[in-house]
């Protein structure tokens, strides 16, 4: 992963990548309003998985429209500690 934590890189990414207005990340902004629909979250995700190493599981329960940015970015990342822990515990 890159050295930024993931709320600044999900920021940025939405902002750079979505084009999405500064003012408009906010913690409690869902998908929704900020006109992130499943497609354009697969790709945050893709985008997250392959550009900063983060090995997400084919689904993350809770992550939809209706999700806060903050519940979104608790979710990826318990979702990217869970799966960095059974990849550790695999390799042992």
């Amino acid at each position: 992963m890159t050295d930024q934590p993931l709320v600044a890189r999900l920021e940025a990414l939405l902002r750079d990548h979505f084009e999405i207005a500064p003012e408009a990340l906010r913690p409690d902004a869902t998908f929704r309003e900020l006109e992130i629909d499943s497609l354009a979250m697969a790709e945050i995700l893709a985008i997250l998985e392959d550009e900063d190493g983060i090995t997400l599981p084919p689904t993350l329960p809770g992550l939809g429209g209706d999700t806060t940015m903050a519940d979104g970015l608790r979710i990826i990342a318990e979702a990217a500690a869970q799966t960095r822990g059974e990849t550790a515990g695999a390799a042992r």
